[in-house]
């Protein structure tokens, strides 16, 4: 019998995520008409890494013993997905629309958008092609809250906004389609 040691990929910059407006598929979005849309915008440079951590918890519990059991029984409970506020950067004096300001235009509050992580990607020089492993994050964004912190010498204004599955499955694993 043989061991196989993988060798594991980096997570340091290697993450994209691309706001997408619409998907139909989110078990295998489009890469041209979908992720690759005019209307969809990578948020990857946007984002700070605390505001992007996607998570989940799954709790166990003990069933009830019977008569005749020594031995206590567990059970899975509920599986629980949560999505940390967001933070991405901003410029506080430009417009919406000024380069740098995408995101804070694009997610406004009350929008249903599909948040597409691709892991292992270069977050600066990547690529998406089909194929490729996605999550898709269909999220509910909350209001967007202006902040800085002044006594922070490396600081910078970013915005926080809260954001919530729109469904309780959570995540959705793919692969990029045509």
């Amino acid at each position: 019998m043989s061991i196989t040691i993988p060798e594991g990929t980096p997570t340091l910059a290697n993450r994209k995520v691309k706001a997408v407006l619409s998907v139909v598929d989110r078990l295998a979005p489009k890469l041209a008409t979908e992720y690759n849309a005019a209307t969809s915008v990578d948020v990857t440079a946007h984002l700070f890494n605390d505001g992007w951590n996607p998570t989940g918890a799954q709790a166990k519990g003990e069933r009830k013993k019977r008569l005749a059991s020594r031995k206590g029984v567990e059970s899975l409970n509920a599986t629980t997905f949560t999505l940390a506020a967001l933070q991405y950067s901003h410029l506080p004096q430009e417009d919406d629309s000024a380069p740098g300001n995408e995101a804070r235009e694009l997610f406004v509050e009350g929008l249903k958008i599909d948040l597409i992580e691709l892991q292992g990607i270069d977050g600066e020089t990547g690529v998406a092609a089909v194929g490729d492993r996605t999550i898709d994050h269909w999220v509910e964004l909350g209001t967007q809250i202006y902040m800085g912190d002044p006594a922070d010498e490396n600081g910078e204004f970013f915005i926080y906004q809260e954001l919530v599955y729109v469904l309780p499955s959570g995540p959705i694993h793919g692969v990029m389609a045509t």
